[in-house]
């Protein structure tokens, strides 16, 4: 029998609805005057507010349901607004976010006997002033939840304590089989519906008073002008009627006046969703990614239209749902990537209320009056895919085919992290690397180090480049100082009091920065060499065969402050402090051939802890974590068959425990901490080269998509910000590495829909079927393309 192991590895990222509301706060709460955005994205609702960087997650909720409609209702006491949403199984829920916690207030069924679903999918609508769920999930039929009682008793405070109750609906029966769309009209009496449904003749709307008659309502039943009319657009009570919406015509119908409408003709797309903005202002998007504003003239007075004018802002993403945020505009798509926009002052004509009696019907076409502040990466909707390892490193990547019409695009989707190649050097024989800071202060490690100077140790000399901008310069013989380059060195860096630290194999030595003059020198008994060292910004520990050193660093001198005699010969060491920059009081030494782990104190080197590893282990790097989100771990790696023990530290005692295993690769595994936008990472070296991070406290592991490293080095500096120096084999690179999390999705634009994809390996190449959308001419018979998708900049 086949079994198949599904995970996901990516959450859903299509936004198919959303709205806006207060959810997380009151309305009349000053401290937080903007509400907050909510989307479904395939079985979760995500709460986000809009912060002054963008929009930052609030909460995510799984829902085990799919969503078909999804609306807020205001709740006058609190404030507050609680969300409405009905499922494709027909079942309706209440619910309000309290205290992180999605509480039901209520729930109930949509069910007719003996009835069939609507050809369309189906809608729900609520009536803020009359406190009246209209639902139309079945043909002929609307069905109507009252609200009152069932939110009014319930606040903050109560709603965890009180069971949910359950809604009591109704139905009702209408003539039209085939709804499209329906609103409730606001200002009325009571709750009234206006419904534009498919008739014989074309679309007509029709209203209806949700009465104890059930009669009809004040809008006589009229033909709309256009046939493919699809959209209802409830007015407010300063201006009473509604709105009906197609792609050629705008009309407003209400109970005393002759129809007005604007005509659209250069419109030829259908109005996918629209967002109010004020009382006469509305934003409407269409299914090519257009937004526009659309305008009302009225008389105050009377409360009636007298003009409609709309004005192209420019294009967006194809929208499935539109939020206004006050001092931003959330455009949410499935087909696309959605965005979070704001309208620039140019568009200051266009979004000031307009009051005028007449005024031209126009349609802009290319100057946009927005301005995007936030772009999503959306996969979706993936209609083909292959899977390629273009750079032979054994790590596949997903191409997909994403994305519909002008929002058309190929998606790469890497697992690991990439590192982007900005320079490489050739030189012979590299095994080592470090970066250094000669010409900025640095004064107790609280001065952010500008990385001037790269240095590279071979096994026979060490070599010193300067950089310049985004050259390289090698030092001239005569600014070496009394820096030592013809040995091999075994650690270079800035230390505390502008100095810098060179160990070679026969010396320490500490030297002045920037002229690089002598200070202080450390040398191992005669006949004796330095095997291994680990150092911080003030302390070095040093291993010469079965001897232990500590040395402190203090200005100008370099003081041996204890000395320790072990039984077995040393393998590697550590000495990580717990404050970056700051002093340690612990180190980690590994002992070969018996295979231990041992934590010491500083400064006698007297022993905390011991732990046993396996006698066929031969410990190659070890490495201190004190700061992995809040999560203290120890690291060691084998040199005998690249695999790594990884254990957590108890900091109080320095007990090692939980300890797990995971090999990296075949060859032996060098560990080294950096940092990435302020949080702590170890990079393992290796012929299959890792990173190491915390995710939600747990350790993470990336494959990083580069070919064997011998070492790694961060770079920091203007031209080079958060870069890596990677050590291959006879070459030096440096590299951008990229935001560490563990998918990475890189977007092809093609500006029209993919449909098929196809890989041919030899030529390391990519076929894709796509299809092109233009513009239909009807006077010419010409089809013109306005964007210059992929098909038409490709060479034929």
């Amino acid at each position: 029998m086949a079994w198949n192991y599904v995970v996901t590895a990516h959450k859903s990222t299509a936004v198919s609805m959303g709205l806006t509301g207060y959810f997380t706060h009151s309305k009349h709460d000053s401290s937080s005057p903007l509400p907050d955005l909510v989307t479904v994205k395939g079985r979760s609702l995500s709460f986000y507010q809009l912060v002054s960087n963008g929009l930052k997650l609030y909460l995510d909720v799984p829902v085990f349901a799919k969503f078909t409609c999804l609306e807020p209702y205001h709740i006058s006491e609190t404030g507050k607004d609680v969300l409405c949403f009905l499922t494709s199984w027909n079942l309706i829920r209440i619910v309000e976010l309290n205290e992180d916690k999605l509480i039901t207030h209520a729930h109930g069924c949509i069910d007719v006997l003996g009835g069939y679903p609507t050809s369309h999918a189906a809608l729900m609508r609520i009536d803020q002033e009359h406190g009246v769920i209209g639902v139309m999930a079945f043909a002929g039929y609307l069905h109507t939840i009252s609200l009152s009682g069932v939110l009014g008793q319930k606040n903050n405070n109560q709603s965890a304590n009180i069971s949910a109750s359950c809604l009591d609906n109704n139905y009702i029966k209408i003539s039209e089989l085939n709804v499209v769309d329906f609103v409730f009209l606001q200002g009325c009496p009571c709750a009234t519906i206006a419904v534009l449904a498919q008739a014989v003749e074309g679309r007509q709307i029709v209203t209806y008073e949700l009465s104890d008659s059930h009669s009809n309502g004040p809008i006589p039943s009229t033909l709309t002008q256009d046939s493919e009319a699809h959209l209802l657009i409830s007015l407010t009570e300063n201006i009473q009627g509604v709105l009906v919406v197609g792609p050629t015509f705008i009309t407003y119908h209400n109970a005393t006046t002759v129809p007005v409408k604007t005509d659209i003709p250069k419109l030829r797309e259908c109005f996918s969703c629209y967002v109010k903005i004020d009382s006469c202002r509305f934003v409407l998007g269409d299914d090519r990614g257009q937004l526009y504003m659309l305008h009302l003239s009225y008389d105050a007075v009377d409360r009636i239209v007298k003009g409609i004018h709309i004005e192209c802002l420019g294009d967006s993403c194809i929208p499935s749902f539109l939020g206004y945020l006050k001092e931003a505009l959330y455009v949410g798509s499935k087909l696309g990537d959605p965005q979070l926009i704001k309208f620039t002052e140019t568009s200051t004509s266009l979004v000031a209320p307009m009051q005028t009696d007449s005024m031209e019907n126009s349609v802009a076409k290319t100057e946009r009056y927005f301005e995007v502040l936030e772009t999503v990466p959306n996969l979706g909707p993936i209609v083909d895919m292959q899977v390629v390892d273009l750079e032979k490193h054994g790590q596949g990547q997903l191409v997909t085919c994403s994305g519909f019409r002008t929002d058309g695009s190929l998606r790469i989707v890497r697992n690991g992290i990439g590192i982007e190649s900005k320079a490489t050097v050739d030189w012979p024989g590299i095994v080592s690397a470090w970066t250094l800071s000669l010409h900025k202060s640095v004064i107790d490690g609280s001065t952010q180090l500008e990385h001037d100077t790269i240095v590279y140790s071979s096994v026979y000399n060490t070599c010193f480049i300067r950089l310049v901008g985004m050259d390289m310069e090698e030092f001239e013989e005569t600014e070496m100082g009394d820096l030592e380059s013809n040995v091999q060195s075994l650690l270079i860096s800035n230390v505390n009091r502008d100095q810098i630290i060179q160990v070679t194999s026969t010396s320490v030595r500490l030297l002045k920065s920037p002229h690089l003059s002598l200070l202080s020198q450390w040398q191992p008994p005669p006949g004796l060499q330095i095997d291994k060292v680990a150092g911080n910004m003030s302390q070095l520990l040093i291993s010469v065969k079965t001897r232990l050193i500590y040395i402190v660093i203090s200005a100008g001198e370099l003081q041996s402050a204890a000395e320790r005699e072990l039984h077995h010969e040393i393998s590697c060491l550590d000495i990580s402090p717990m404050v970056p920059s700051g002093e340690a009081n612990v180190c980690a030494i590994c002992l070969w051939p018996i295979a231990t782990i041992n934590i010491l104190s500083l400064p006698n080197l007297s022993d905390i802890s011991a732990t046993q590893i396996s006698k066929h282990k031969n410990p190659g790097s070890v490495q201190l974590c004190w700061d992995m989100e809040g999560v203290q771990y120890l690291l060691c790696t084998m040199d005998n068959d690249g695999s790594l023990l990884y254990y957590q530290i108890d900091p109080s005692c320095g007990t090692l425990f939980n300890e797990k295993n995971i090999v990296l690769g075949k060859d032996p595994v060098r560990l080294i901490q950096f940092f990435s936008h302020g949080k702590s990472n170890i990079f393992a070296c290796s012929d299959k080269p890792t990173i190491i991070y915390s995710n939600n406290r747990k350790l993470t592991f990336s494959d990083v998509d580069q070919p064997k490293v011998i070492c790694m080095a961060s770079l920091n500096n203007e031209c080079y910000p958060e870069h890596l120096i990677l050590v291959h084999y006879n070459q030096l690179e440096i590299g951008k590495i990229d935001k560490i999390q563990k998918l990475h999705i890189r977007k092809v634009a093609l500006s029209e829909t993919p449909f098929r994809i196809a890989h041919q390996e030899p030529t390391k190449t990519l076929g894709v079927i796509t299809c092109r959308y233009g513009t239909y001419d009807a006077e010419t018979g010409t089809v013109s393309d306005t964007i210059r998708s992929a098909s038409l900049r490709a060479p034929h």
